[in-house]
């Protein structure tokens, strides 16, 4: 493995430490990173701000959210990460009150690695899942709509 290829699979997995809460890797994550995917508002967001102000959402909704590294191929600046999302939803996510409900989600990312850092990142994964395993998708949610309604008026109160 040249140092290309070391430095490209060291930043990846800097940048999933900082997924995971260590603020200290934050720098891995380029100031003006690209980040398009499928859960993001407007599928994409172009600042390392707006970046983790999304991922810290996800920690409010999911506290103890991980994102666990399977496999990891890194070319020249290039890598793909096979990982696992997984959280339990006990906070507000996205406006929808807790479920209390746990999630597993596979899914590919892509990172595009320069000078160091993360300059563009494309999470690949069914989004569609995410309701699913909430309970959020016709025609579960019918049999959920009355506890969810409650839990939102118990929260606004």
């Amino acid at each position: 493995m040249t140092d290309d290829l070391t430095e490209t699979a060291q930043v990846v997995h800097d940048a999933f430490d900082w997924l995971n809460g260590d603020s200290s890797k934050i720098d891995v994550i380029a100031e003006s990173v690209d980040v398009y995917g499928p859960a993001l508002p407007e599928g994409e967001v172009h600042t390392r701000d707006a970046w983790e102000s999304f991922i810290r959402a996800n920690r409010q909704g999911f506290p103890d959210i991980e994102f666990s590294m399977k496999e990891l191929v890194a070319g020249d600046g290039v890598a793909m990460a096979e990982l696992t999302i997984s959280g339990t939803h006990q906070g507000d996510f996205m406006g929808i009150p807790p479920t209390y409900r746990s999630i597993e989600i596979w899914a590919i990312d892509k990172f595009v690695v320069e000078n160091g850092r993360v300059v563009e990142w494309r999470p690949y994964f069914d989004s569609k899942q995410i309701p699913a395993q909430l309970g959020l998708s016709f025609p579960s949610v019918i049999g959920n709509l009355p506890t969810l309604a409650w839990r939102k008026i118990r929260s606004s109160i």
